[in-house]
């Protein structure tokens, strides 16, 4: 019989300090571990109210003391001109908060995105909706930094309220004795109202309302745009309970608690938002069919401010296209007559001619926009110096005819796309007007763009929004803490260069990102993953869903549904049981027999 082998003596060695701490160690780190490890497993299998309740319970918190008590309106209100540097003395601690307060809000606001409930119930509703009131609410009382637009729709207001003027042929200079006047930005002193008849009629209001009192003044007109902002936030979710409901509180959550939004409009008192409330009017009446109601609306909201008069053309082809005989003539007939009417009846009581429409107001005025690199680079070209915008007139007249013609060419574009069917619901053109056409650019315009973002499927078209939503953040902090200081302005090009490059620059960077990864990934298009993509195309086709329709269902991005649909992309074996579970086949019908 073979013996074995003789095993190594053991001998017993006596224990150190140093191996019974490190094993304490390591048994404290697997605890910590572990502890961490359920924590986030607790957390991520949290209801949906709960993450409702969580972040906007913290994002009210932030609005409340980063911003209404940092900045109270009680306490500064008698201040004009104040920007967030300025109130903040320019304090490390101070810009640090502001910075932080939006990386948090934003980040609540993603993390809040991702746990919405699908299919939404009326207590989800009530809280999404409930939180967006108390945010408004909280930040009523803030003093309105880094703009001086609410007082100057104050004291327009009052022209016509007290004096019987035409605000939109006189000027603040024509009342200096105003109490207001010294909050109104000395840049637009000797400027008519670059607003519609409509938003005039609406300041007379407020100013009749709040008498002279200077906070109620400020409450008031923080409250007429805060209508418009729940006007606008209701309306895309009632749209999107009849094109797509599964989606209908992601879309109101998306407006609703956006940051920018609610800073923009009951921090600062922007009034876009009565603007995008026409707009979204427009849009429910638009997909109810009642197209003689959308276009009149549509002009509604361009007498309040010009950007919605683009989208006009747009529903008179979607009509044209829907409707056919004498329901085109009716349609046609009702909207010029009745459009007509209204415009009349609005321009009526301020009409002075031509001018009243103020078609140069603000020809050359740039700031913010990629239109503004381009005046300071070609400025010693055509005027041979390169200084502030009223030094570079023959600069101005070429940039702003090559952004006539451009934006001419891209419009009549679109609306042929319109007319095919092959565009009808992206907002590419105010987009492109930001991005490109706009030579005074604003971070409070992202309010038009994330109102009509709002009603899209997960695409890159939201998700490119959304992110432009939050670098404009950064642009009154860039041009109040560092580019225009009180104590000195930078000097050209950095003075601009800094804040565009964060805000455009990284939204073009974006752009050119994307088209590059999906030339890529067409260029790497198989044979294998072309046929999964047309059996997934046709048992979706044979289910009668669009790819959005599935992405509602499934929590997916719509671009990765159409990528696969291409061959552009592999489907991961959990979303393609997912998927087959929603179209009612089997995985194996979807990704073949191999």
């Amino acid at each position: 019989m073979a013996r074995l082998p003789r095993q190594p003596e053991r001998r017993n060695r006596p224990l150190n300090s140093e191996s019974v701490a490190d094993a304490s160690t390591r048994a404290n780190h697997a605890q910590k571990v572990n502890w961490t490890h359920r924590l986030a497993l607790t957390l991520l299998n949290l209801p949906g109210w709960a993450w409702i309740v969580g972040c906007g319970g913290v994002s009210l918190v932030l609005y409340y003391f980063a911003f209404s008590v940092r900045f109270s309106l009680s306490a500064h209100g008698s201040e004009h001109y104040q920007s967030v540097a300025t109130l903040n003395n320019y304090s490390a601690d101070g810009a640090f908060l502001y910075v932080f307060a939006f990386i948090a809000l934003f980040g609540l606001y993603w993390f809040g995105s991702r746990r919405l409930p699908r299919p939404a119930t009326r207590n989800e509703w009530l809280l999404v909706g409930g939180f967006a009131v108390l945010f408004n609410v909280a930040l009523l009382p803030m003093y309105p930094v880094d703009a001086a637009d609410i007082y100057d729709n104050i004291i327009r207001g009052r022209m016509s309220a007290h004096y019987g003027l035409n605000p939109m042929a006189s000027v603040p200079n024509d009342i200096p004795g105003d109490p207001f006047y010294r909050f109104a930005a000395p840049t637009w002193y000797d400027t008519s109202s670059a607003y519609g008849p409509a938003w005039e009629m609406l300041a007379a209001l407020g100013s009749r309302i709040a008498g002279d009192d200077y906070t109620a003044n400020v409450i008031v007109f923080k409250l007429i745009p805060v209508v418009g902002y729940a006007l606008t936030a209701v309306l895309i979710g009632l749209t999107l309970q009849i094109v797509a409901p599964k989606r209908a509180l992601t879309g109101f959550y998306l407006f609703a608690w956006n940051p920018v939004v609610v800073f923009m409009t009951a921090g600062i008192g922007h009034n876009d938002a009565v603007m995008t409330a026409c707009m979204l009017l427009s849009l429910y009446f638009l997909v109810r069919r009642w197209y003689v109601a959308s276009t009149l609306a549509m002009i509604l909201g361009a007498l309040v401010k010009f950007i919605p008069a683009l989208l006009v053309p747009v529903i008179a082809i979607i009509a044209f296209r829907q409707l056919q005989g004498r329901a085109r003539i009716r349609y046609l007939a009702l909207s010029a007559v009745i459009g007509g009417l209204v415009i009349v009846l609005f321009y009526s009581p301020y009409w002075h001619g031509i001018d009243t429409l103020g078609i140069n107001r603000r020809a050359s005025l740039y700031t913010g926009s990629v239109a503004t690199l381009v005046r300071q680079t070609l400025g010693p070209v055509f005027d041979g110096q390169t200084g502030e915008a009223y030094q570079t007139p023959n600069t101005n007249n070429v940039i702003k005819w090559a952004i006539l013609g451009i934006s001419a060419l891209f419009y009549l574009e679109m609306l042929d796309r319109v007319y095919r069917a092959l565009l009808d619901r992206d907002p590419v053109y105010p987009l492109y007007y930001l991005l490109f056409a706009a030579i005074w650019f604003q971070p409070w315009y992202a309010i038009w763009v994330v109102a009509l973002a709002s009603l899209l499927d997960n695409t890159p078209m939201r998700r490119l929004i959304l992110l432009l939503s939050y670098l404009v953040t950064w642009q009154s902090f860039i041009y109040n803490y560092v580019t225009l200081r009180a104590d000195g302005w930078a000097p050209l090009p950095w003075r601009d260069l800094l804040p565009i490059a964060i805000t455009m620059g990284v939204t073009w960077s974006y752009i050119a990102i994307f088209r590059l990864s999906t030339w890529l990934r067409n260029a790497q298009r198989n044979p294998l993953l072309v046929a999964v993509g047309e059996r997934l195309r046709a048992a979706r086709e044979a289910a009668r869903l669009s790819p959005a329709d599935i992405g509602d269902s499934l929590n997916l991005r719509t671009d990765d549904l159409t990528g696969y649909e291409r061959g552009d992309r592999a489907v991961p074996l959990d979303r393609a049981q997912a998927i087959a579970a929603e179209l009612n086949v089997s995985v194996s019908a979807l990704l073949g027999d191999g």
